[in-house]
């Protein structure tokens, strides 16, 4: 069995994104008002920069030495340096505050007698300065945590709001959105400053793009096929990467080919991922090298798939309602493309028959029906459409000349075709009861039982 890419290649996305925002907050984002704190604190606690993962637990240990018996440890978090947990040496008591910040911190907080702090579980509301101080001591930590593989999904034209995850951006924070190394929009809170750069990608994203001033959150408006690719937001103390799939739908009928484009260079390595546990169904590595995956699921695409070298459209032959869902593709690990195909049952052949009763020496009319509903019934000459008639109705005339005899059909939603053979089904005769041969005036003959009893029982109720 195949490693699904969600816990294969996004391993490989993530680590490579985690290390990249590490790198910018190290090198260009450290808050100022922080550094500061570090300088005047870093001769008696010392400072320090911690990096996690998402659920991930985070112990903080402030290192402080010689405590007194009288101490009292305290914690306060982010710029308003609020209390979330102190330590009573005296009593041997120690307090935690939940409820603060709309209880982010609830049911998560540990602290221990030398004044070590403990988070259980993380998230990127967590990501923020840590103060430590007694008395006598301080020590300040920067805490940056990191999510990533956050997978958004939407249809052609929805909208798709990418959230910071964040309650509030903080005072001293600085938050760039961007993908492909093109900044999309940007944040530096304390001196207001709230940026949307609609220009990228040749203008796509013009009135299509909000930024929310509290939050972060980036929402696209409209969101196009085009719209697919990875988006990363970059803080001082969180990061997050989403794989964003904007959804063309198709359609298909049981029984046919589709084939998925993919628009990629000749030679370059991508994947294409079935369903909701991205099980990966098709595959080319750099220079050609092609692999059908058809035995996954339990063999429902064996012998119906087709990978093609050059283009890495992917064609699904003898298609089955097993086959409807969503397909993913990706070029180099980046999100490239999505699909949302539903495949509908082929409907039955058309009947035409000759209407008996309107039939004359001159006129022929017939009679197309189906044994379904919510469907399309269409007379053709050729290819030029006649007439057509759709919803819950199942059968539509057609009145013709004797000599006008030629390629006439009737089909089901473009799909089944009868071809009429008017020469056989419109014989001329000379009295209208005639004809019709025996299976047509039988025919008529149930039609007519059908609805005198049908006029009965409307006059019975």
């Amino acid at each position: 069995m195949h490693e699904n890419l969600r816990t294969q290649d996004a391993r490989e996305i993530e680590e490579q994104t985690r290390d990249t925002w590490r790198g910018e907050i190290k090198k260009n984002k450290r808050p100022r008002k922080f550094w500061i704190v570090v300088a005047l604190c870093s001769f008696v606690g010392g400072s320090d920069w911690h990096f996690v993962n998402e659920g991930q637990p985070v112990t903080l240990a402030p290192g402080f030495t010689g405590l007194k018996e009288e101490d009292l440890i305290q914690c306060m978090f982010g710029n308003e340096e609020v209390l979330i947990a102190e330590m009573d040496l005296k009593t041997n008591r120690t307090s935690v505050f939940e409820d603060v910040f709309d209880g982010i911190f609830r049911d998560r907080l540990q602290m221990d007698r030398d004044g070590s702090l403990s988070i259980t579980t993380t998230t990127v509301e967590h990501g923020g300065a840590y103060l430590f101080r007694t008395t006598d001591m301080n020590s300040t930590f920067i805490l940056g945590v990191y999510e990533g593989n956050r997978v958004k999904h939407a249809k052609k034209g929805e909208s798709v709001a990418l959230s910071s995850g964040r309650r509030e951006i903080s005072k001293d924070d600085e938050i760039q959105w961007k993908f492909d190394d093109k900044t999309v929009a940007e944040i530096v809170e304390k001196n207001n400053i709230f940026i949307i750069h609609e220009d990228v990608l040749n203008n796509s994203y013009i009135n299509r793009l909000r930024l929310d001033n509290k939050t972060g959150t980036l929402t696209i408006i409209d969101s196009r096929p085009e719209d697919t690719r990875l988006y990363h937001v970059y803080s001082n103390f969180f990061g997050l990467t989403f794989a964003l799939f904007v959804y063309e739908e198709i359609s298909a009928t049981e029984g046919d080919s589709l084939s998925l484009r993919s628009d990629v260079w000749i030679n370059q390595s991508f994947r294409w991922v079935f369903g909701d546990e991205d099980t990966l169904v098709a595959e080319m590595e750099d220079f050609g090298s092609v692999t059908v995956h058809d035995d996954v699921l339990n063999g429902t695409f064996r012998d119906r798939l087709k990978l093609n070298n050059r283009t890495g459209a992917l064609t699904i032959s003898d298609i089955r309602a097993e086959h409807a869902g969503n397909y993913r593709f990706y070029h180099y690990l980046q999100p490239w493309g999505a699909f949302h195909v539903s495949v509908h049952a082929r409907p039955p052949v058309p009947v035409v028959t000759k209407d008996c009763s309107s039939s004359s020496r001159q006129i022929c009319s017939l009679l197309c029906s189906v044994d379904v509903s919510d469907v399309t019934l269409s007379w053709f000459k050729g290819d030029t459409l006649i007439s057509s008639i759709n919803g819950s109705e199942l059968r539509i005339d057609l009145s013709l000349p004797l000599e006008d005899q030629r390629n006439i059909s009737c089909a089901v939603n473009s799909i089944q075709t009868s071809h009429v053979d008017v020469s056989q089904l419109c014989k001329p005769c000379a009295e209208r009861l005639l004809c019709c041969d025996s299976a047509g005036t039988l025919t008529g003959l149930v039609l007519s039982v059908l609805v005198a009893v049908a006029l009965v029982l409307v006059v019975a109720v």
